[in-house]
């Protein structure tokens, strides 16, 4: 008797699961909430918002581990900002620079060759805060960078105006 007992109580626990996954199975899975800066997938909800739109407030590390997830989209990131030649081009840090990071950097497009000098005193490498379009699908000599920032919002540096 206790055998088919035993049975008969693990039947019902096997059917009692297959009841709850089947229900989970049939419920769509949920949006993840907007955030600062769009984990999960989610949108940005633009607590940082600028007057041109919402950006997903970032870190360069974020950026670089996950280029896909902003393409696309306003960012606003702190970097290193360098100038190579006639480019400017955003690194996560100045040692970054040093060592030549190239595919973790970021080409800024849209800045004069001249940006600097206007500010007297004032050389790259220096930190700057961007807000900026990013896009991941860089293309051209410069392709083989993380990706670049386009249509710039704003660009604050740490120096005096």
């Amino acid at each position: 008797m206790k055998p088919k007992l035993a049975f008969l109580f693990f039947l019902i626990l096997i059917c009692v699961a297959i009841e709850a996954c089947s229900d989970r199975a049939s419920e769509s899975p949920s949006r993840p909430s907007p955030s600062h800066d769009g984990r999960f997938g989610g949108d940005c909800d633009g607590r940082m918002g600028h007057q041109d739109g919402v950006f997903c407030i970032i870190s360069m590390v974020q950026l670089i581990s996950h280029p896909e997830r902003y393409d696309g989209k306003y960012v606003i990131v702190i970097g290193y900002l360098v100038k190579e030649g006639s480019a400017y081009i955003l690194y996560a840090n100045e040692p970054s620079f040093h060592q030549h990071d190239m595919p973790a950097s970021v080409w800024v497009k849209g800045l004069s060759e001249s940006y600097f000098e206007d500010k007297p005193g004032i050389a790259p490498p220096v930190p700057v805060r961007i807000g900026a379009k990013f896009n991941a699908k860089s293309e051209g000599p410069d392709a083989w960078r993380l990706g670049s920032f386009e249509d710039i919002k704003f660009l604050n540096g740490w120096w005096k105006d």
